[in-house]
């Protein structure tokens, strides 16, 4: 393996400097300063994202309460206490 100088490697190209207006509000690294508005696009997608998540949101929790209702209704005809004919004996039937 050779050793490749770095000189080497960058002598045909020429580096480009950055203007010092665009790094006027730059330290460390970072810029400072952000732009002083938010798009008018990115609101709107954001606000559209939030709906949807909302609507998804409120269809699990009607779902997961049919769900709920369902398996409760289930249980107290199994146990006899449905009033529609369910299976159970009850207590009166023992004996």
């Amino acid at each position: 393996m050779t050793a490749v100088d770095i000189d080497d490697v960058f002598a045909d190209e020429e580096v480009a400097t950055i203007d010092n207006t665009a790094l006027q509000y730059v330290t460390g690294g970072r810029i400072d300063a952000g732009p002083q508005t938010v798009d008018p696009k990115v609101m709107q997608a954001f606000q559209q994202g939030s709906q949807a998540f909302q609507q998804g949101c409120q269809s699990f929790v009607q779902k997961k309460q049919q769900d709920d209702s369902q398996s409760m209704q289930m249980v107290q005809q199994m146990m006899g206490g449905g009033g529609k004919g369910g299976g159970g004996r009850g207590a009166q039937g023992q004996g």
